[in-house]
């Protein structure tokens, strides 16, 4: 079990998964583009980069902003995906900064300052609850009589997750996994559907590594699933694991294994065997978990996600996810 728990886990999972472009286009292809009816360059679509704004409006902006141009008008599209597991009343005050940032940063463009631009803003929720809010947020504020002129309601798109049929959830590999997960993450059921979630992730490592989602994935289910089964789920992930099921996944495991073994067996010749093997195997254990999330955090980096998130999913210190970014800047040519 993990000695760092992450506080708001299922946002931590939505946006590890989701701020990955591949995966964003995929939602927007499957789910999003019937309903704005709108063509939109998905090839050029980019997260809305937070270094663009100014440092006081930054608490406002959600990390999941994506943005690209309309087709053929060239016109800005902005995305907004906002993530939800209980109905929350104050979803127009927090649509209506995220809007508020876009529009000051779009205002400072010289590309687009004088066009028209869009945003779409969508809320994801899996919540127990049925969500009782209006689709159509009402105007912040109240507006009687002659002032109501003055009124402006928010619109936005809404996709109730835990609702939708199994045989409805598509997208790429990783969307799916998403999506399963979200909708069974409450529920006992989550036990019987693991090993279809785990069917995905072997789909998934035909196209990559998967060490840094199944990481992810692990720690949101020790974090957020029903407490009477996080021990079940992490036990059959281990096993799926040291299976042979995907070799990547499991390399690490093995490699502590037998690290640790060989160095208690150097210990043993002083300490007697079966006390030195106990105690290297631990040590190589703890020295693997340790290098597997330094490899974990440098991918992470890579793919350019914020050094919080790196935080929250690996455990690692921020003084320690510092030094490999350092690294990584030295390697550079």
């Amino acid at each position: 079990m993990s000695n760092h728990p992450i506080n708001d886990p299922h946002d931590k999972f939505i946006k590890n998964n989701l701020s990955r472009i591949d995966s964003a286009r995929s939602f927007i292809e499957t789910y999003l583009l019937d309903r704005i009816n709108l063509s939109i360059d998905l090839l050029n679509l980019r997260l809305f980069q937070n270094d663009s704004v100014d440092t006081n409006l930054l608490e406002y902006l959600s990390d999941l902003i994506f943005c690209t141009e309309t087709i053929p008008q060239r016109r800005q599209f902005y995305l907004i995906i906002e993530h939800k597991s209980f109905p929350d009343k104050n979803i127009g005050m927090q649509m209506d900064n995220y809007i508020h940032v876009i529009r000051e940063n779009h205002a400072k463009s010289d590309e687009y300052k004088n066009d028209l631009f869009y945003i779409v803003p969508v809320i994801l929720y899996h919540g127990k609850r049925k969500w009782d809010i209006s689709r159509a947020i009402p105007p912040i504020g109240r507006f009687d009589g002659e002032i109501s002129r003055f009124a402006q309601t928010l619109n936005y798109e809404f996709f109730d997750i835990s609702r939708i049929p199994d045989d409805r959830i598509k997208g790429n590999a990783l969307l799916r996994i998403t999506f399963l997960t979200l909708k069974y993450i409450h529920s006992p059921e989550l036990v019987t559907k693991l090993n279809d979630i785990l069917v995905i992730f072997r789909e998934l490592a035909k196209e990559r590594d998967i060490a840094i989602d199944l990481n992810a994935f692990s720690l949101y289910l020790e974090n957020a699933a029903p407490k009477s089964i996080r021990k079940r789920l992490l036990q059959r992930i281990l096993e799926w694991k040291n299976g042979g099921t995907n070799m990547e996944v499991s390399r690490v495991f093995q490699t502590v294994k037998n690290e640790g073994i060989a160095e208690g067996m150097a210990r043993g010749k002083n300490e007697g065997i079966a006390e030195g093997m106990a105690r290297g195997k631990k040590e190589g254990k703890k020295e693997g978990k340790i290098e597997e999330k330094t490899e974990v955090a440098a991918n992470m980096l890579k793919r350019g996600m914020s050094k919080c998130l790196i935080y929250e999913i690996t455990g690692l210190s921020m003084k320690k996810i510092d030094q490999i970014e350092r690294e990584q800047g030295k390697q550079r040519p």
